[in-house]
């Protein structure tokens, strides 16, 4: 009895069950935002980068590159559009294109490659994940049939690009065309708790020429995905990667909800050639 009169004391005085300080006031989120995340790309040495955000280029002091490498990077300077400028936005046409010079402070990227810039605070909440890319093969049977009961659509082809081992599985998928309905592509994770799509709605192309995009002939290429990183929060995954394309790179970056992968944050690099 004495021991719960003095229990009762404290909670009155504010002694027992306050909140701690970090947490009085501030929501604590995992939720990626599309304000703290942007994207660029590196000049031919991998020391520089040219960012496509014109609005706060100064709030970003990292650089997320393949495969889930975090960069330190500091502001240099907004860089004009050059009149010798080919339009591409390549390391080719680096100090011509107009963006955001920033510097790599540690270490370097791959040339000409696309990277996640983000705050200090973007990826709260997150585990990086050690992903691998791994030599493109199919999906295992059981994965497949449960795609097809999900999307109620047979899979027309299948492929692992890569994973986190005894976790998560990267995939592409293209379904049958089914007449009265366009065709339908996914980019997928294979997780412990089932697979989670981001789909691909095609074009109704008669000649099948540029179906998800510019000259794909109809077909989904599983090489032209390369994952830039894999992360693990209480919401689930999220992810970054670049697709590759005959005129323009899609850039994007994900977030698990559910059984869907929702855009946080998308652009594209036109890189067609001269």
């Amino acid at each position: 009895m004495k021991k719960l009169i003095v229990v009762m004391m404290a909670l009155m005085l504010g002694i027992v069950g306050s909140p701690p300080a970090s947490a009085a006031g501030v929501k604590v989120t995992d939720r990626l935002s599309e304000a703290k995340l942007t994207f660029a790309y590196a000049d031919s040495t991998g020391t520089r980068l040219l960012g496509f955000d014109q609005a706060h280029p100064k709030q970003y002091t990292q650089a997320i590159a393949a495969p889930g490498r975090s960069h330190p990077i500091q502001y240099g300077k907004h860089q004009k559009l050059s009149e010798k400028s080919n339009g591409r936005n390549n390391m080719y046409n680096f100090d011509n294109d107009e963006g955001e010079i920033y510097k790599v402070l540690k270490g370097k990227v791959s040339q000409d490659e696309a990277v996640v810039l983000a705050t200090k605070d973007a990826f709260q909440g997150h585990t990086f994940l050690a992903y691998r890319s791994v030599k493109i093969k199919g999906l295992d049977k059981k994965t497949v049939q449960a795609i097809e009961k999900t999307k109620k659509r047979k899979v027309l082809k299948h492929w692992q690009i890569g994973e986190v081992p005894s976790e998560v599985q990267v995939g592409i998928i293209q379904f049958e065309n089914v007449k009265g309905k366009k065709p339908l592509a996914s980019f997928v994770l294979v997780t412990k708790n089932g697979v989670v799509f981001q789909d691909f709605e095609g074009n109704d192309d008669p000649d099948q020429y540029s179906v998800w995009r510019v000259d794909d002939g109809g077909e989904m290429d599983p090489s032209l995905f390369r994952i830039m990183f894999l992360t693990r929060s209480a919401s689930g995954y999220a992810v970054g990667y670049e697709w590759y394309g005959s005129e323009s790179n899609g850039l994007y970056v994900l977030q698990q909800k559910g059984k869907n992968l929702l855009e946080v944050e998308h652009s594209s690099r036109y890189i067609a050639p001269l």
